[in-house]
Formats: structure tokens, C-alpha cells, sequence
């Protein structure tokens, strides 16, 4: 190569080094090799305890979802833990910054509402069980059917429902499961002899332990 050349060739570079100096930086767009979760709406999201923010199903076309994902700076990262709750949609989620966890309260599947409680502590969901009644009606004669309708149970448990008698004592109504989600309803007869006034209605999850209580007024 002649001295010429060698020469034209230096200050190409030189003056190409410049261009580029004064050319602003392209800014860089973040990517990320993971997918996104389906188009949904009505999904519960909430910032996790990773500093993430994790996302519970929603509704994709008429159908349910029970995914779970999070999102942080590297993009959406489908997760599989090894509970989970059941699909659903319109849920409450929040997190609890005094303990460390997400949680998830309730929702919807068509036109049941749900009422039990999970966790989400960053790696798995955790049912959360807090057993409720409530009887319709309230108050009745003895003889008359009441509907109980029980939630915050373990998923499919044996529930026993007792009437607890100030002078009778206790009488069983009706042995039951509830269903994926703790929640179960049953139509049961009041005891025929049932004692004026206020008495109880109690559910005792038989595998759980949890017990819940209603009050009932005979007539």
C-alpha cells in the first residue's frame, strides 16, 4: 500500500470516529425472550415480594384462567407452582407489606362468587382457610328448611352440619364435601322439638379442623 493511500485511508477513519461521536445513541430497548401471558381481562395483578408484580388469571374469551405470572425488569415469566387457586376472574389482590405476601381474596366463575383466601409468598400459593356460614332465612319454626351456604373451608373436605340445641343438645343436620374452592350449600331441616329462641348452627371441617357458627332464632 503506498503512502498515498495509507494516508486517505487514516483520515476515512478518523473522520468516520467523528461522525459516530456526534451522532446521538440509538436508546435500548429492553427485550425479553419470554412470552406474554394470552390477552385477558378482569385479572388480578399486585407487586410481589421479589419487587415484581405477579398476575393471577382473568378472563380469556368466556373462558376462565388459573395462570400465574411476574413481571420485572426482564419481561413476563410464566410460573408453575405447586398450588395454585382454582381459575377464575375479577379476584382481589394486594399486597401485605407486614407479611411478606400477596393476597388474593374471592372472585368470580360465571355467575358463583368465591370466598376463599390464598397467599403468594413469591414461589407457591397458599390457602389461607377461615370457615363462614350464613343461613337464609335466619330465623324460623321448627321443622322449617334453611339453606346453608359455607365458604373458607378446605377444598374438598367432609363438613359436618350441626344444630346446637341450649337444651337439646346437638343434632346432626348433614354430613357434605365442599368443593375445589372450600365452599359448599345445603338445605337442611330444623329439629322437629327445637328450643324457643337462639340457637346455632355450627359446620365443623372434619380433615381442617375449621369450625364456623351462625346463630338461628326458632320461633
Amino acid at each position: 500500500m503506498t503512502r498515498s493511500r495509507r494516508t486517505s485511508l487514516g483520515i476515512a477513519l478518523v473522520l468516520t470516529g467523528l461522525i459516530a461521536a456526534l451522532i446521538p445513541a440509538t436508546p435500548a430497548i429492553a427485550t425479553s425472550t419470554h412470552r406474554a401471558p394470552h390477552p385477558r381481562t378482569s385479572a388480578g395483578m399486585a407487586q410481589d415480594v421479589t419487587g415484581g408484580v405477579v398476575l393471577f388469571g382473568g378472563l380469556e374469551f368466556n373462558n376462565a384462567l388459573g395462570d400465574t405470572w411476574r413481571w420485572d425488569e426482564r419481561g413476563w415469566t410464566a410460573l408453575h407452582p405447586a398450588h395454585s387457586p382454582s381459575p377464575r376472574i375479577s379476584m382481589g389482590m394486594a399486597y401485605d407489606a407486614a407479611d411478606g405476601r400477596v393476597v388474593l381474596f374471592g372472585g368470580r366463575v360465571g355467575s358463583q362468587g368465591l370466598g376463599d383466601t390464598w397467599t403468594w409468598d413469591g414461589a407457591d400459593w397458599t390457602q389461607r382457610l377461615g370457615g363462614s356460614l350464613r343461613l337464609a332465612p335466619r330465623s324460623g319454626h321448627a321443622g322449617d328448611t334453611v339453606l346453608i351456604q359455607g365458604w373458607g373451608f378446605a377444598a374438598r373436605e367432609r363438613v359436618q352440619l350441626r344444630f346446637l340445641d341450649s337444651v337439646q343438645g346437638n343434632t346432626l343436620l348433614s354430613t357434605l364435601h365442599s368443593d375445589g374452592t372450600g365452599a359448599f350449600a345445603a338445605t337442611v331441616t330444623i329439629p322437629a322439638g327445637a328450643t324457643l329462641g337462639k340457637q346455632r348452627v355450627k359446620a365443623r371441617g372434619v380433615r381442617s379442623g375449621q369450625i364456623a357458627k351462625a346463630p338461628y332464632r326458632v320461633k
